[in-house]
């Protein structure tokens, strides 16, 4: 009967022993696999704070960089002023763009100038884009219709759609 109730002690410690063992290895585990949840959540809330500060900084650069521009800043006086310059009068027509309603949802904050050159070489349609970029008024090509031969002769034919933020 002795070595009945030992063994029977036994086995009962044994699995008394495995089963304290079980719970707090699956705590254990279950806390681990959290813990490398937040440690991933942590990083990715750190990059995302990265990408913001970047577009943060970004967004002042482009703030100083309006504030400079001269107060009543015109995309129309701007490229005609531009066009002037290049000695292109003859063969470039700059005219305001008007916006549809719903083309886009900031078009009260951005102005546009459709550019067009009739009969004008390469070379002059990179040097009218190299003065509107170089310019640090903020100007952008939103969009070019065309660029094809001119249908009046030597040269090319270009239309330009220009934006720039409203100050």
């Amino acid at each position: 009967i002795g070595v009945v109730l030992c063994s029977v002690a036994v086995i009962a410690l044994i699995f008394f022993g495995m089963y304290i063992y079980a719970v707090p290895r699956k705590a254990y585990l279950k806390s681990r696999q959290e813990l490398s949840g937040v440690i991933d959540q942590i990083a990715t809330m750190q990059n995302l704070k990265q990408a913001e500060e970047t577009r943060l900084e970004h967004q002042q650069k482009l703030m100083e960089l309006l504030k400079a521009r001269e107060a009543g800043f015109s995309l129309f006086s701007f490229v005609d002023k531009t066009i002037g310059d290049l000695n292109l009068r003859t063969y470039a027509n700059a005219s305001n763009t008007a916006r549809r309603g719903g083309e886009a949802k900031d078009a009260g904050k951005i102005e546009t100038v459709t550019l067009s050159l009739k009969g004008v070489g390469l070379k002059q349609i990179m040097d009218v884009l190299h003065a509107l970029y170089s310019s640090n008024n903020l100007v952008i090509v939103q969009r070019m219709d065309r660029l094809a031969p001119s249908q009046a002769g030597s040269g090319m034919d270009c239309e330009l759609v220009l934006a720039s933020l409203k100050t």
